[in-house]
């Protein structure tokens, strides 16, 4: 009897507005599909870049900096070069999804998706003509700068005792995020890549570790909860719903992706890693002061914050957000933020809300539909994505 619903849930069920017509959900599921494709050719293209003269670079500035001389780098990042087709194809999916927009009440999250994807594209598009210039108004909220940067004074760099505390190799590391995948019961990948910033990534299903990275204990502890229990849990929990929109996450997810994952790295580990509230806030500096200071000046900055951190980790904390301009001369880049303003908001949370964001890959635009979003899953059943 258990199995059996009562009258209103029945009518819930039944008669949702948010359940839809065999017809119109065939077509979404088509859709959706076609939206992965394109998705995942535009983050392996135009998100997860790839610096491939990083060192190079970075010796020619010390070089000039001895010297008393400013060099701007240069930066080769691979397939900068915009795809004409890949804007034409989004264009036409976008188009398709206007003609269910009635008909489907997740449709609109598509088209700010898609939007913002070929905004993306757009920028590209003039960085590569040379027709981009330094915004004439920095888009980082200047209170949240002034804010991150007292959470800079307040949480001072601690030097990393690379060769007593760092001795464990990539490989290492590697199965030790294999077990934690296999233990959580996520089916994700684990690779070693050459040429990463981070010491560590997520794609869609996979799990890239730097090749040249060496680790500690508490790192990798803290890794799996900020990379696995975070950012895989949530494209995971997003394939589950059976649509690739919720895998990817919604329009401005990497606000919550973040502060999860850097709120699970200080409250579901045995031993906190140093430096972790320095690093999101520090990010937050940067990203503010790259469209107000030069880079060789804000390189000196970073350092007067971090005395004891290494030339090689001060310049790659302010290379890494400029990636998209290639010319770091460019008073610009893209902003870092969401690590620290995304944890602002998780701290502030209860336990189920938390949850709730872990198993619906959501940003802070769609929190107050977040049970209109849970209604609509639970009315028209979708098959798990492979």
């Amino acid at each position: 009897m258990n199995n059996i619903l009562n009258f209103d849930e029945y009518l819930l069920e039944s008669n949702s507005i948010y359940t839809l017509k065999p017809e119109v959900k065939t077509k979404l599921i088509e859709l959706d599909e076609k939206y992965h494709k394109l998705t995942e050719k535009f983050r392996t293209k135009y998100v997860a870049t790839t610096c491939s003269n990083l060192k190079e670079e970075f010796d020619k500035f010390i070089s000039a900096k001895k010297m008393g001389q400013k060099y701007y780098p240069q930066l080769e990042i691979e397939n900068s070069n915009v795809d004409n087709k890949l804007i034409e194809n989004f264009e036409k999916l976008k188009n398709e999804f206007k003609e269910i927009k009635d008909d489907c009440y997740i449709t609109k999250f598509y088209l700010e998706k898609i939007e913002s994807m070929l905004g993306g594209l757009e920028l590209r598009k003039r960085l590569e003509t040379g027709e981009y210039t330094t915004p004439d108004k920095n888009p980082v909220d200047k209170s949240l700068y002034e804010e991150a940067l007292e959470c800079v004074k307040n949480n001072p760099y601690k030097k990393p005792d690379f060769k007593n505390d760092r001795n464990i190799e990539s490989d290492k590391c590697l199965e030790d995020i294999e077990d934690a995948l296999d233990e959580l019961g996520y089916n994700f990948e684990v690779q070693i890549d050459n040429n990463m910033l981070p010491r560590m990534n997520v794609k869609m299903g996979k799990v890239n570790i730097n090749r040249k990275a060496r680790f500690s204990e508490d790192d990798i502890e803290g890794l799996i909860a900020h990379e696995i229990k975070g950012h895989v849990g949530r494209r995971f929990y997003g394939k589950e719903t059976g649509l690739w929109l919720f895998a990817y996450g919604l329009q401005s997810s990497s606000t919550y992706d973040e502060g999860l994952a850097v709120w699970n790295s200080l409250n579901l580990v045995k031993h906190k890693k140093d430096n972790v509230m320095f690093n999101i806030a520090m990010k937050t500096c940067v990203s503010y002061l790259m469209f107000e200071m030069d880079f060789c000046d804000l390189f000196d900055w970073v350092k007067k914050k971090a005395p004891t951190m290494t030339d090689y980790t001060a310049f790659k904390i302010i290379v890494r957000p400029r990636r998209r301009n290639k010319d770091c001369e460019i008073k610009s880049g893209e902003p870092m933020t969401t690590y620290f303003k995304g944890y602002n908001m998780v701290k502030d949370m209860d336990n189920k809300m938390r949850d709730d964001i872990l198993h619906y890959n959501i940003g802070p635009n769609q929190i107050f539909e977040l049970e209109n979003i849970k209604e609509f899953l639970k009315v028209n059943k979708f098959k798990k994505l492979k």
